[in-house]
């Protein structure tokens, strides 16, 4: 009797010490829920088992769930005009649900590693990606539209926390921004156009050696309708002070036209601002809030003297703008970026705002 009661106490004991260790899964309600805190809004469609995401009361794609993973399957071999608009949307939102995920799970991120969001084909952690590199191009009355990047076409995440927290342990980025606190960064701010409305284009100049490669500070731009008034984020989320300085702008489009606004940068972890922009959109004019200087973009503007110096026979072409998506790095032609967003159709301008940060 001692040795069969001894025995069903070493039986209980494993059952209790493996009960100890099982992870957490989460359930699919949960996920919502946590998500809907965040800056996604998010339905449960239980019918059709899919998890739908939606922006301004619109759907604009679905994951579906099982008791294990989200999945995301667009069995694509290119991208085309038909999908381009998905195509940017994945390399906007799916990160940003990788890192909520992980979060939930009890890790907080800032960013992941480059690794794995720009591979074509990886698993592990709980974690499946697989995405196409792609560089989509279309043409309409002579002006050419091209973007580059990668669609990720599929995804498998986990709901498994233990497998989250490793992959957050593994790939997550989690940065000191208090290394940053005196840096400054300077703007440009000009005027353009989308279709009849008036939009604020910006971009960040930062002069900074990075030490390694997680070494990137973030910035954000606020606005103000006054300048001694009170100025909030333009776009939500940080994007690289680093990557603005190629040339490439974001763009401001919650403004109204014959407004006026005031703009001014700031390095993530920074207590310092950098210069203070006056936009006049009744008047079309951009300039130092302080000074009244007209704002004048000195990169190129010293491209366009350079150009003039080596050839004065030849007819100086227009400068090329970039606009570019703060997330994923893709480039649009700043005169046909109409043509590439009604192209996208009318999920990309449902989401534009919330994940451009503008």
């Amino acid at each position: 009797m001692k040795r069969i009661s001894l025995l069903l106490l070493g039986v209980l004991l494993i059952s209790i010490s493996f009960m100890g260790v099982e992870a957490k899964s989460f359930t699919i309600n949960e996920v919502s829920e946590y998500l809907n805190k965040g800056s996604f809004n998010t339905k449960v469609n239980s019918t059709n088992k899919t998890l739908d995401f939606y922006s301004d009361g619109d759907a604009i794609f679905s994951v579906q769930y099982t008791d294990d993973y989200l999945l995301y399957d667009d069995p694509v071999t290119s991208v085309t005009q038909d999908n381009v608009g998905m195509a940017m949307i994945s390399a906007m939102y799916f990160p940003e649900i990788i890192k909520s995920m992980m979060a939930m799970s009890g890790v907080t991120v800032d960013s992941l590693k480059e690794e794995i969001i720009t591979c074509t084909d990886y698993d592990k952690y709980g974690l499946t990606i697989k995405s196409l590199k792609y560089n989509f191009s279309d043409s309409e009355k002579g002006s050419s539209v091209s973007i580059g990047g990668e669609y990720i076409n599929y995804l498998k995440l986990t709901l498994d926390s233990d497998k989250l927290v490793t992959l957050a342990n593994t790939y997550g980025v989690i940065v000191d921004y208090s290394k940053y606190k005196d840096l400054v960064t300077t703007s440009f701010v000009k005027i353009d156009t989308f279709g009849d409305k008036k939009q604020v284009y910006y971009k960040f100049t930062l002069d900074y050696t990075k030490t390694d490669e997680d070494d990137n500070p973030q910035c954000y731009m606020y606005r103000s309708d006054s300048l001694n008034g009170t100025f909030t984020k333009v776009q939500t989320l940080k994007t690289s002070c680093i990557d603005s300085n190629d040339g490439s702008y974001l763009f401001d489009d919650d403004i109204s036209d014959g407004g006026v606004y005031y703009y001014k940068p700031q390095v993530v972890g920074s207590d310092k601002f950098g210069n203070i922009i006056k936009v006049d959109l009744s008047n079309n004019t951009v300039t130092d809030a302080i000074s009244g200087e007209p704002i004048v973009d000195k990169a190129s503007s010293k491209d366009e003297v350079t150009e003039d110096k080596t050839d004065n026979d030849t007819k100086k072409e227009e400068p090329k703008n970039d606009y570019k998506n703060p997330e994923t790095g893709a480039f649009l032609p700043a005169l046909p970026i109409l043509i590439l967003i009604l192209v996208s159709g009318v999920v990309w301008s449902k989401v534009k705002n919330k994940f451009m940060r503008i």
